[in-house]
Formats: structure tokens, C-alpha cells, sequence
């Protein structure tokens, strides 16, 4: 006897039957409808070869008949198997991407390994952005350092600079559109 798989299983609890079941039940059915018709052809036959009283023709009929319903079997069990099988295929099986109530627990813990494993992975590359962070935070804070040392270094050239630059504005005159400014002083002229 096979094994049935879980969904099979499933499946039978919730029809009450197999679909293999269903589809030999089908075919039996079948068969003995076949069966009961030859039956009643077989009888009205009999009773007229009765009263002819030939015992070879009585078997002959029967061997013919039985052959007939051996060969009417045969040519349409194909049939009846492939539409048994698409038809109750469709309508009893349940697909794949279905989850079972069964299946719930498996789910569930699957899910939870789920959340888990993203859990940690995010956990992880926090710490890897921190450390970058950190690093970044680090190499800015040091070119910083770089920069004020350059500027220390030359501090003297722009004391010197800035200087003369002060020097020139207050010698030259500032000239606005061609005419010397006004000299403004801020000493109160009553004095």
C-alpha cells in the first residue's frame, strides 16, 4: 500500500475519500452499469435460445458477449480515466500555494526563523554603518586637523597679508564712479 503524502492525507479528511479512490470508485461504477446492461441483453437472448434448444449457440453468446463488454471496457476506460482524472484533479485537489491547517506550525516557525535571520542581518550591518560612521566621523575630524595645521603653519604669511591689505585701504582713497569719497569723520564738530 503507497503512502499517502500530507496534502493527501489532508485531503481525504476534509473529502472523506481519496482521489484515487473516487477515480476507481468512478470507474467501477462504470463498469457495473456496463456489466448490468450486458446482463439484461445476455437474458432476452437466453430466453429465446432456450427455446430453440442449440447448446453450442448458448455459449457462443455468451463467449460474444462477454468479449463485447471486455472490448466496450477497454475503449472507454481511457476515456473515463483521463476525464476522471482532469475533472477530479481540478476539483479536489488542492494546490500547491494552498496552505494546510497542518502546515500552520511549520509556517509559523519558518516565519519566526525568518524574522530571526532579517533580525541579526539588520543587527549586522548596524554595527557595520556605525563602524563606518565612526571611521568617516574619524577621517573628518583628522582632515580638520590637517587643515588647521596648514593654516597654523602659514598663519604668519596671512598676518603679513592681511596687513598690507589693511594698509593699502587706508592709504588709498576709495573712489566711487570716478570722484573721491568724502572724507566722514566721526569727531563731533562742535568741539
Amino acid at each position: 500500500m503507497n503512502k499517502l503524502s500530507e496534502r493527501e492525507e489532508y485531503e481525504m479528511s476534509l473529502y472523506g475519500f481519496s482521489i484515487k479512490d473516487f477515480k476507481h470508485e468512478n470507474f467501477q461504477f462504470f463498469r457495473n452499469q456496463l456489466n448490468k446492461s450486458m446482463q439484461f441483453i445476455t437474458s432476452k437472448f437466453m430466453d429465446q435460445i432456450k427455446d430453440a434448444k442449440v447448446p453450442d449457440t448458448l455459449e457462443n453468446l455468451t463467449n460474444s458477449l462477454n468479449q463485447v463488454e471486455f472490448n466496450i471496457l477497454e475503449s472507454t476506460k481511457s476515456n473515463i480515466q483521463y476525464t476522471v482524472n482532469d475533472d477530479v484533479e481540478k476539483l479536489l485537489n488542492i494546490p500547491e500555494n494552498v496552505i494546510l491547517p497542518t502546515d500552520r506550525a511549520q509556517t509559523k516557525q519558518f516565519s519566526s526563523d525568518c524574522i530571526y535571520e532579517l533580525e541579526k542581518e539588520c543587527d549586522e550591518l548596524g554595527a557595520i554603518l556605525l563602524q563606518n560612521a565612526s571611521f568617516i566621523k574619524h577621517l573628518s575630524a583628522e582632515l580638520n586637523s590637517y587643515e588647521i595645521q596648514g593654516l597654523l603653519e602659514h598663519e604668519d604669511k596671512v598676518l603679513l597679508e592681511g596687513e598690507k591689505f589693511l594698509s593699502l585701504q587706508l592709504l588709498e582713497p576709495d573712489v566711487l564712479d570716478g570722484e573721491e569719497e568724502p572724507n566722514v569723520s566721526f569727531e563731533d564738530p562742535a568741539i
